[in-house]
């Protein structure tokens, strides 16, 4: 892993590598786990983290830095409706005093189509959030296009941990410095079809057998 805010101290990225060791570098996992998912060389587990208050106070205040020094102007938190998520836009909404919608959560890992609390009005200025985007596909791509069908304008887009695929690229480029992450997990993501791990019959586990151990 690759710490890559300027504004968050090396010793606390430390510290959640040696009091939670959320990062798995090896290992053949299904996400999201149903017939659609990808797999997953590694995986970055942030169940680990919301265990621990002080953590997601330490990431969330380098979050709220970022928002101030960008002076970035938003209405409405949006991020997914997992409960460790949820312990983090409510941190930083609550510090700001700003609204926070959700997106149904599945428990398969996958997001839903329809907002289950909060709502999204015409012309609302939208951060998008997602603790960990390994994929990229909901602040890259689900978040935005729903705040769009409410008419919203999505402004930023903000995760604790990213990803290392094309679509995460592409979201930094479309947000520039009003993108932020805390780290870079190099986590390798592949469609089933593709997969060298598959090749090699390296037994595929659904991600959700990890929080078993947890």
């Amino acid at each position: 892993m690759n710490l890559i805010s300027p504004t968050f101290k090396k010793e606390n990225f430390e510290e959640i590598l040696k009091r939670v060791k959320p990062l798995r570098t090896d290992g053949h996992y299904l996400y999201p786990t149903d017939e659609r998912g990808n797999h997953l060389q590694g995986f970055f587990l942030l169940d680990p983290i919301v265990k621990h208050p002080d953590l997601v106070e330490l990431i969330s205040e380098d979050i709220l830095k970022w928002i101030k020094s960008r002076a970035i102007d938003f209405d409405i938190i949006f991020a997914p409706a997992q409960t460790g998520v949820k312990k983090f836009t409510d941190y930083i909404s609550s510090k700001l005093r700003k609204k926070s919608a959700y997106l149904e959560y599945l428990p398969s890992g996958r997001f839903g189509d329809k907002l289950v609390e909060g709502e999204i009005r015409p012309d609302d200025k939208i951060l998008v959030f997602n603790a960990v985007a390994v994929q990229g596909g909901c602040i890259g791509n689900k978040l935005p296009k729903l705040a769009e069908n409410f008419k919203g304008k999505v402004v930023a887009a903000a995760t604790f941990a990213k990803g290392i695929t094309p679509l995460i690229q592409e979201t930094e480029k479309k947000y520039k410095d009003n993108f932020y992450a805390t780290i870079q997990i190099p986590v390798q993501v592949y469609s089933p079809d593709t997969c060298p791990l598959c090749q090699k019959e390296v037994e595929l586990v659904p991600w959700t057998k990890l929080l078993e151990k947890i």
